[in-house]
């Protein structure tokens, strides 16, 4: 059929081809971990191809084919299939919680394809997937040394993040203040690239110590 669909190695649920399904890209990124443990990231097109953008907007497509032989580790004189599924797990990026290689069940191929789904295998992968956060407004605050966004801890939970956010965070009733070097992308980062064009940033700023430091570190077990 032209494609090469896979399950994701941690949750057995298919990985959309984007743009292909129709699913946002968010659905298709994952993570590939190779069985030397390095890895590369990106939203995986349904063609054997992981596609990243950099902080300056280029992008790169990442040829997985290339990439294990760049790395040293295909095979040419054993069946390429084979070799490949030997050496290559892949994870959803909304499913991913530091897995390694070894800890990952084996790739598998999707009977559903990446593209051509049934109407009841769309409703499966609707169904597995954390609901897209609606247009809303976010408030970052900061003092003179540093900021925070505060995001409201279902908002957080939506998109499958809860266990990725760092105790650099804070967290005070039902919202989180994301602490801007790390993980303040990392939430724009799962709303998608077009972030900008989904929710709006108010910012505060004070002069003052912020009140938000004072706040509990973030903690996954408290949500």
């Amino acid at each position: 059929m032209g494609f090469s669909s896979f399950l994701c190695s941690k949750s057995n649920q298919s990985i959309p081809a984007y743009p292909y399904a129709g699913f946002p890209a968010i659905y298709s990124k994952v993570r590939v971990i190779f069985s030397d443990e390095s890895f590369i990231e990106g939203v995986y097109d349904g063609y054997m191809n992981v596609n990243s953008i950099d902080t300056e907007g280029n992008e790169t497509s990442h040829d997985l084919w290339e990439v294990l032989r760049a790395r040293g580790l295909r095979d040419d004189s054993v069946d390429c299939f084979k070799d490949f599924y030997a050496k290559v797990k892949i994870v959803r990026w909304i499913d991913y919680n530091g897995e390694t290689f070894e800890s990952l069940a084996k790739l598998q191929d999707c009977d559903d394809q990446g593209y051509f789904y049934s109407s009841r295998a769309r409703a499966r992968i609707l169904k597995s997937l954390p609901k897209p956060i609606k247009k809303k407004t976010y408030r970052f605050y900061s003092d003179p040394s540093h900021g925070w966004l505060r995001v409201p801890l279902k908002d957080i939970l939506n998109l499958g993040i809860q266990d990725k956010i760092s105790s650099c965070s804070y967290q005070n009733g039902s919202y989180a203040y994301l602490e801007e070097d790390c993980d303040v992308s990392l939430f724009l980062d799962a709303i998608g690239k077009d972030w900008k064009e989904k929710i709006k940033i108010d910012e505060y700023c004070t002069n003052r110590r912020s009140k938000i430091r004072n706040y509990a570190s973030y903690s996954k077990g408290n949500n």
